[in-house]
């Protein structure tokens, strides 16, 4: 998961978090994120995922800043400050929550069992004769 943090109080109505890609950024009504301030494009910016890492690509009319230096294409990372317009993000990654892997454990131990007493009662059965 991808929160973006406004980087000043004033803005707090801008935090984002970024569940599912792509994620657009921009001031028209058809993005994930709408932000209607300055500096901000109708079609501004994406967050895709490319090779399991979260990207921020700047649209063709916008101009990004991550860390002070102007970008098109940037691999986010938690502490990367992004300004989007006059718009202020501190980014910060959290690890995806690791679902339990009990059932599907639990299925192939008891098909295993059940493999073995197959196998066992074969056996007794060509023996039984």
């Amino acid at each position: 998961m991808v929160q973006l943090t406004p980087a000043d109080a004033t803005l707090a109505d801008t935090e984002q978090v970024i569940r599912r890609f792509p994620f657009r950024i921009g001031r028209s009504a058809g993005n994930d994120c709408r932000i209607e301030r300055s500096g901000v494009w109708d079609q501004h910016a994406v967050v895709e995922l490319e090779l399991g890492r979260p990207t921020l690509i700047a649209c063709s009319s916008g101009t990004l800043l991550v860390n002070g230096e102007t970008a098109t294409r940037h691999i986010l990372k938690s502490g990367d400050l992004v300004v989007v317009g006059s718009v202020r993000w501190f980014v910060s990654l959290t690890p995806a929550k690791q679902t339990t892997a009990a059932f599907p454990q639990a299925a192939f131990w008891l098909a295993f069992a059940a493999l073995f007493a197959a196998q066992v009662f074969a056996i007794y059965r060509l023996t039984d004769q």
